[in-house]
């Protein structure tokens, strides 16, 4: 279960390197709305962590976390396929609740998942996985950017790691009940 949890949080931690690259992917459009991308992509970040923490509090942890990432995997469909102003401001909006999962998703899946008692002894090591996947994802989206000329192939790769985070939260939650 620890790997499941530290995968799913690594997925979300790689996804928030790519808003750095917001202002690099509306050049390489042609678009000026770069610096807008990224300031409604962390004003979503401030948000959405609130929103999350009201829909967790409503809804559970699988659902808001699905609804999230649902949302996120909408965000990078508009990024990738649809380079106009406001289709990039709305994407980059969605994007910013990447932010969201990879922050208070990942505490509250792993309070759920571990119990209190276990949680201080397991969410350390899951947070540190997370700051190495931001690392690494800012130099990997660059890298691929500069291989490939383009950022379809990282958005392309975030949307499929989103779509496997996806997965491993219905796993998590199956067995948890099957427990």
């Amino acid at each position: 279960m620890i790997a499941a949890v530290a995968a799913f949080a690594v997925i979300y931690a790689f996804a928030t390197a790519m808003p750095t690259h917001l202002p690099g992917l509306a050049e390489a459009y042609g678009l000026n709305a770069g610096a807008m991308m990224l300031s409604i992509c962390m004003a979503t970040n401030t948000l959405g962590k609130i929103l999350l923490g009201v829909l967790i509090d409503k809804t559970g942890e699988k659902v808001s976390i699905m609804l999230y990432g649902i949302l996120i995997f909408i965000g990078l469909i508009l990024l990738a396929l649809i380079p106009s102003d406001i289709s990039m401001l709305i994407g980059a909006g969605l994007l910013g609740l990447c932010y969201s999962v990879a922050t208070v998703g990942t505490v509250m899946l792993c309070k759920t998942m571990f119990g209190i008692e276990n949680y201080s002894s397991v969410y350390p090591k899951i947070s540190m996985g997370t700051t190495l996947a931001n690392a690494a994802g800012a130099s990997i989206i660059g890298y691929l950017y500069d291989f490939t000329g383009s950022y379809l192939i990282a958005l392309y790769l975030i949307m499929a790691l989103v779509a496997v985070s996806m997965i491993i939260i219905a796993k998590c939650y199956q067995r948890k009940t099957a427990r």
